[in-house]
């Protein structure tokens, strides 16, 4: 008797252990898989945002942000729906990097945000939400700056922004974070000065992992700030290839190139005389010709020999009245005929018709007809004209 109820003790107990085993096991799979699908994740990154070159080229100002939170559920954009995602604490402090040190100096500290302590929805790779920055140095060494977060919300996107201006005297104005009614927060300036460029090395979460410096001169890359992430992102440290990829230094030496070819024009025709306004005008003209600017249809008006009329003699022909150049019908012709061999730009998309004259509709039909080249007869002269086609600028960045 004892015998047989000790048996069926140790089946029982050999059973009860079966099902904890077989419960044990299945809580491991799914602990595996949750963590294997990153189904539940607790988050902590830091990045540093937005650099850029103080007015003196001495040091960098830059954003770095400190995020802590957890988040669960699926959140891969185009597959899934978004994660859930709590966030414990966010702070962001604005810093100034000395580039010879690599001394950083806080100047402003903002602690918590527009998302801490809410539940939102987000994709996986900005669980956070994107921080935009823009930092602006000025030249008597403070620095004007803008941060935004676009919480998402349905319809549209609820938008914080933080504003303000830091400055080590009273001209110090600190931003808190508030509402905004759109995104209106752009980029950073200046991240080129000479031959450097500073660069923010993306992250994991929206967070830059690193700030760089390509110094164009010889192609070297110095990492100035590296965050936890970035051993992990970058084990041999960032490429040249990707860095110029991104790079706006072909950008900004077409530009730079551009404003010092119209300053030197500019002074030039001052020098001759002319009042500010034409300078600017035909330094203008100066550049298109140069290829930085495209070029609008042009008419170029030539005087035709007696032995040459014959060749153009199946070409559409105008008689210009006086009166139609005096009333300001044709000014473009105007000038083409002033100047023969001249390009002057077309005027008008469709040239104006005049209740007495019918040469405006006669040569918008021609011109609608595909006609580039015709007679124009005025003021006892014949000239042939030539519409010479638009032209894009053939001067671009990195070229």
């Amino acid at each position: 008797m004892n015998r047989t109820i000790a048996g069926v003790r140790s089946e029982h107990g050999w059973a009860r252990n079966v099902v904890l085993a077989t419960a044990f096991v299945a809580l491991f799979i799914v602990v595996g898989v949750v963590w294997l699908l990153r189904l539940v994740t607790f988050e902590q990154h830091i990045g540093y945002f937005a650099p850029a070159f103080s007015a003196d080229g001495r040091s960098a100002f830059l954003v770095e942000r400190t995020t802590s939170g957890i988040s669960w559920g699926l959140g891969w954009e185009f597959f899934t729906p978004p994660a859930s995602v709590r966030a414990f604490s966010d702070t962001v402090r604005l810093q100034q990097l000395d580039l010879a040190s690599g001394n950083v100096s806080t100047l402003e500290t903002w602690n918590g945000s527009p998302i801490v302590g809410h539940t939102l929805p987000q994709y996986r790779g900005r669980l956070f939400n994107h921080l935009s920055v823009a930092l602006r140095p000025r030249p008597d060494a403070a620095v004007e700056y803008a941060l935004e977060l676009a919480l998402p919300r349905v319809p549209t996107a609820e938008v914080h922004q933080l504003r303000g201006v830091w400055a080590g005297d009273t001209r110090r104005q600190r931003g808190e974070w508030d509402t905004a009614p759109f995104a209106a927060v752009g980029a950073s300036e200046p991240v080129i000065d000479g031959a450097r460029e500073l660069f923010a090395l993306p992250g994991p979460e929206s967070f830059p992992a690193a700030l760089a410096l390509l110094d164009h001169s010889d192609r070297s890359i110095h990492v100035l700030l590296r965050g936890p992430a970035y051993a992990r992102q970058y084990p041999d440290g960032p490429a040249l290839e990707t860095l110029m990829t991104v790079s706006r230094k072909a950008d900004y030496d077409h530009v730079q190139q551009m404003n010092r070819i119209k300053a030197e024009r500019v002074a030039a025709y001052r020098a001759q005389g002319l009042s500010e306004g034409e300078a600017l005008l035909r330094a203008g003209r100066d550049l298109r010709d140069l290829g930085f600017y495209p070029k609008p249809q042009r008419w170029v008006a030539t005087v035709p020999d007696a032995a040459q009329l014959p060749t153009y003699a199946k070409l559409a022909r105008l008689d210009l009245d006086e009166m139609e150049t005096k009333v300001g019908l044709f000014p473009d012709l105007e000038r083409a005929m002033a100047a023969p061999g001249t390009e002057v730009d077309k005027g008008f998309s469709r040239y104006i018709r005049h209740r007495d004259y019918a040469n405006s509709e006669r040569l918008n039909a021609l011109l609608d007809a595909g006609t580039r080249e015709l007679l124009i007869a005025h003021g006892g002269r014949v000239y042939h004209f030539q519409l010479l086609p638009q032209e894009n600028a053939t001067r671009r960045a990195g070229r």
